[in-house]
């Protein structure tokens, strides 16, 4: 098994987080790491995505991060 694949067994729940203002995923990843919650799965549903995934990586380097949308059960 990977060590990502261990970890997320140990977590149970993963936050999946929607954002519009990239900014605000560096407070929210820090308080999530401060609560025991070291993932979070960024959804590409706002332009803001990709940047912040960036940040939140830049702010919490040690942070497992998920990206992704389903659209469709195919």
């Amino acid at each position: 098994m990977s060590m990502i694949s261990e970890q997320l067994r140990k977590l149970k729940v993963i936050p999946v987080i929607a954002i519009d203002n990239a900014e605000d995923i560096v407070h929210l990843g820090k308080v999530l790491v401060e609560n025991g919650m070291p993932a979070a799965e960024i959804t590409f549903r706002s332009d803001a995505a990709i940047e912040a995934i960036r940040l939140l990586r830049e702010s919490q380097p040690n942070m497992l991060i998920g990206a992704g949308t389903v659209l469709n059960r195919e």
